[in-house]
């Protein structure tokens, strides 16, 4: 299985996972995310419009395939160094718990409720 291409580099390494970067955007408040829109074989952006299509109720429930793609960019998205810098103090132990919870999140319904939580302190992966 090949990891999935983005559009950057940088030096802050994710934690391992299938096929996310394991490199992060260098920025001056810390490394950040790639954006899933920057990924260049049109895999991720497929899986992302399929899981919010779902969402919305406009399409059947995104395939296992798709649904693993997606926890893997989420993972590579909430373990972005700029979040321990920008959530310290406020929102360290929501971070911690969101880190914790991504990495057992499978099913649409578990990654969806894994977004909203995200959504509550103010972050946006999609």
């Amino acid at each position: 299985m090949n990891p999935i291409q983005i559009k950057a580099t940088g030096k802050a390494l994710c934690p391992p996972i299938s096929r996310m970067p394991r490199e992060y955007m260098p920025m001056p408040f810390g490394p950040a995310p790639m954006n899933w829109r920057d990924e260049v074989s049109g895999e991720l952006a497929s899986a992302v419009r399929a899981y919010l299509n779902f969402r919305i109720g406009e399409a059947p429930e995104p395939s296992r395939a798709e649904l693993a793609l997606l926890a893997d960019y989420f993972r590579h998205y909430i373990f972005a160094p700029c979040w321990d810098r920008s959530c310290a103090g406020a929102f360290e132990k929501e971070l911690a718990e969101l880190r914790d919870a991504i990495l057992g999140a499978e099913t649409a319904a578990e990654l969806g409720l894994w977004q909203w939580a995200c959504l509550g302190i103010g972050l946006d992966p999609l």
